[in-house]
C-alpha cells in the first residue's frame, strides 16, 4: 500500500539520519528512540555535548 511504502522510506532515513550523525559528530551520537510513520517521522538521539558551529554547517 500507499503508505507502507512511505513508512518504509521513513524507516530507511532514519538508519541514514543515524549514520550521517555519526560521520559528522563521531559514534557518541546515540539513538535512543524513534517514531516512523508514513506522513513524518521523530529521531531521538544523545550526544555528549552541544555541537559547534562547525560541525552543523558540515551537515
Amino acid at each position: 500500500s500507499k503508505d507502507r511504502t512511505a513508512t518504509k522510506k521513513n524507516h530507511t532515513a532514519t538508519h541514514l539520519l543515524q549514520w550521517a550523525l555519526q560521520e559528522i559528530l563521531g559514534k557518541s551520537v546515540a539513538q535512543q528512540g524513534s517514531f516512523v510513520g508514513p506522513d513524518y517521522l521523530r529521531f531521538d538521539s544523545t550526544y555528549p555535548k552541544a555541537p559547534t558551529v562547525k560541525e552543523l554547517k558540515k551537515g
